[in-house]
């Protein structure tokens, strides 16, 4: 993905949510799916939800899809490693590290919001070999990430003040876009379903660790 001058690619730690779309199902009495006994028609609901709507990707989103070492990967396969990664230390931030002026992907230079020589950013991510590797998150990187999580969360706070008292929200709810990728990779509905339910059991997981 583009931003400003530079050719960036979102590191593992630095996914995005995306909530373009945040469809939630309800009952024919009008209530929410919330109960543990709801979730096989919640998993129903979701593949004709991805199957039968347009979700295009963004930026960071295609950056993501175009790694190559994805090609040859099922769909339960995609969904299991969404879930993982959907879940970065970034995911839980409620505000953001700086204040950054609305245009700042188109110029975003560090010094507009912050004085790079002391600065404190983490600097740091986790490969697909589990191993550290120090220094791969420049300053500049770090910024363009923290500004559109940012961005996400306004997102995410505007939509969530407009859903009914008590519903549920679900956590494929902002990574829809590419949990439709992991359904499109195969034509039977039990692998779709499991697609999801991968998504779902691993994010759970890991937010609880």
């Amino acid at each position: 993905m583009r931003i400003g001058e530079k050719e960036v690619i979102p590191p593992f730690d630095f996914w995005i949510p995306d909530f373009t779309d945040f469809t939630l199902p309800l009952k024919e009495d009008g209530s929410p799916y919330k109960d543990p006994d709801d979730y096989d028609a919640y998993l129903d609901w979701l593949v004709v939800h991805l199957e039968e709507n347009d979700f295009p990707l963004k930026p960071h989103q295609s950056a993501i899809m175009s790694d190559p070492n994805l090609e040859g990967w099922d769909a339960t396969r995609l969904g299991l490693w969404i879930g993982g990664a959907a879940v970065s230390g970034y995911y839980f931030l409620a505000d953001p590290q700086f204040e950054y002026p609305e245009d700042f992907l188109f110029d975003p230079r560090p010094d507009r919001v912050c004085d790079p020589q002391v600065a404190q950013w983490s600097s740091t991510y986790w490969d697909d070999n589990v191993e550290e590797k120090e220094g791969m998150i420049d300053l500049q990187t770090h910024l363009i990430f923290d500004f559109l999580f940012w961005e996400a969360e306004k997102e995410y706070r505007k939509k969530r003040a407009f859903l009914p008292k008590g519903t549920t929200i679900f956590s494929d709810v902002g990574w829809r876009p590419l949990l439709k990728e992991a359904v499109k990779r195969t034509a039977n509905m039990e692998e779709k379903r499991k697609a999801l339910r991968n998504f779902h059991d691993e994010f759970a997981y890991l937010c609880m660790k």
